[in-house]
């Protein structure tokens, strides 16, 4: 996981952050991080994972939710849902940040679906600070 030193963060960093660990950043739309995330200040906090399950957008990802990672014990790898390495996955990666903007979980819907799998109670948030 990334390490980080303050509680209060900008937009720019979050949105940076999200661009750093999203395997595919050319996926992330512009309007999105512009409108969402870098008008906005964020507080890292842990909340309680079950938090996200108020959110109708993840709740329905949540609800058929398939894995998109596993762990070959094989090789020591994580692989993804089309059976290709994942290398930037590792077992420190699941608990990064998620990114919550209104009460809206706008990044991390997999890393916070496999934690309420797993049966995690918290989970670490940039929150937007209103």
């Amino acid at each position: 996981m990334p390490q980080f030193r303050d509680n209060i963060y900008t937009g720019k960093f979050v949105a940076s952050y999200i661009e750093d660990i999203t395997r595919y950043p050319e996926d992330i739309p512009s309007y999105w991080i512009k409108e969402y995330v870098l008008p906005n200040k964020f507080e890292l906090k842990i909340i309680d994972i079950k938090d996200v399950l108020d959110d109708p957008n993840f709740l329905e990802y949540y609800d058929s939710f398939i894995p998109r990672y596993s762990y070959s014990d094989f090789d020591g790898f994580y692989w993804d849902d089309n059976d290709e390495p994942a290398p930037h996955v590792t077992e420190n990666t699941l608990y990064d940040p998620i990114v919550i903007v209104d009460n809206i979980l706008i990044d991390g819907y997999s890393r916070a679906a496999t934690l309420l799998n797993d049966g995690a109670e918290t989970i670490e948030a940039f929150v937007k600070i209103n």
